[in-house]
């Protein structure tokens, strides 16, 4: 693979790459003890130019659009998808992106299974059996919103992989609109019992979200619009790789053409190259609509719902 780069591209590649696989590295045991912290950089670096070996440190795949609620400030917009543009994806279709994806990295640290609701898949007992299987990836993560409640089949595979598996259980107990639906504490009351390791955030907040807009912005723009961005979370869709979890929403939405440049293909083998491209690009034909702002955050309460989709509110005006 072909590692040379530019300053700007190198810059890049070293926020979204370097340092996180510096950060994952140093929380090992051989790395952590404080007189050690330091060769988890050195290590990065003979890793990458010397073995060739490129770890990946951390995607999200989308294993279903679909929600069970239809949150006011959903952070990747769920709610506005109609249901033309929904996507669930079949066992099939996670080994052949998991398996192509496999072709170009030496391994994934953490690899995160979502939606949507991910337990409204009805294969995903099968998925994690088959992502918690390969050797290459090392931890995988559940994110639920906890209205659903974990089946005996998801159960039996998580407790054969409790050792590298885990479940991330939202708490949207403040919103008393939900008090009849949320199986938050029982979910975790159940993987408890079966000493599974979960986690539920009792302090939970939210940001009000801005809806997305073409905000018509330059080459220029975007770059600067990407680079004072911090979020991490690659996002897995459709057998595409994108940059963040709002590209792959705003795929789905529709709202833009996606340029070769702007994914990595996942229903072909991929390789380190690819990878190297994707991870030193600063310019992202999604970073458009992002209305997304660090200084303008406004406190709201968790899961407000829509009284209606979003989708359907410009239809009932009409």
């Amino acid at each position: 693979m072909n590692i040379k780069m530019n300053q700007a591209e190198w810059n890049t590649f070293y926020d979204r790459y370097m340092e996180r696989r510096m950060f994952h590295l140093g929380s090992k045991k051989i790395f952590s003890v404080l007189r050690l912290k330091s060769l988890a950089k050195l290590y990065t670096y003979f890793e990458l130019f010397f073995l060739r070996r490129l770890v990946f440190p951390s995607v999200e795949y989308v294993v279903t659009t679909r929600c069970s609620l239809r949150c006011r400030d959903c952070s990747n917009y769920i709610p506005y998808i109609p249901p033309g543009n929904h996507y669930t994806a079949t066992l099939d279709d996670f080994k052949k992106d998991v398996s192509n994806f496999l072709c170009g990295v030496d391994g994934i640290n953490l690899f995160g299974i979502l939606g949507g609701e991910p337990l409204l898949n009805k294969e995903l007992p099968a998925i994690m059996e088959y992502a918690c299987g390969e050797k290459r990836i090392k931890h995988v993560l559940i994110t639920t919103n906890g209205t659903q409640m974990i089946s005996p089949e998801l159960l039996a595979v998580l407790k054969k992989y409790r050792n590298k598996c885990s479940v991330a259980i939202s708490n949207y107990t403040a919103n008393k609109e939900l008090s009849s639906i949320l199986k938050s504490w029982d979910i975790k009351k159940l993987l408890q019992q079966h000493g599974i390791s979960c986690g539920i955030d009792e302090n939970l907040s939210w940001v009000q979200t801005n809806k997305f807009q073409d905000m018509k912005r330059s080459e220029d723009e975007l770059k600067a619009h990407f680079k004072s961005c911090d979020s991490f979370a690659y996002s897995i869709l459709r057998g595409r790789l994108y940059v963040c979890p709002l590209a792959s929403s705003f795929a789905a939405l529709k709202l833009y053409e996606s340029k070769p440049s702007d994914y990595i293909d996942l229903t072909t083998a991929c390789t380190s190259q690819d990878f190297i491209d994707f991870l030193k690009n600063d310019c992202w034909s999604a970073c458009n609509f992002c209305t997304t702002s660090r200084t303008e955050q406004v406190k709201v309460q968790p899961a407000i719902q829509w009284p209606v989709a979003p989708y359907l509110q410009k239809e009932e005006n009409n």
